[in-house]
């Protein structure tokens, strides 16, 4: 890789999205800003450690330069 390449910077936001509260085209949104963003399958049966099971949720990561 070229110098350039190796001293690139980004700004990276994770969070997690409830279904919910997002808007049904919450990801078609994301894409027609172009904003890149890693989004995890949707985490339905996750357990606290008491063992209630959490709301469903995505964790997602977005990515600007």
């Amino acid at each position: 890789m070229s110098d350039k390449q190796t001293n690139r910077r980004y700004r990276n936001f994770a969070t997690v999205v409830y279904p919910d509260s997002a808007k049904k085209n919450w990801q078609e949104i994301l894409e027609e800003q172009f904003i890149p963003a890693f989004i995890s399958p949707l985490h339905d049966m996750d357990t606290n450690p008491d063992g209630e099971i959490k709301k469903p949720h995505w964790h997602v990561m977005l990515i600007f330069d």
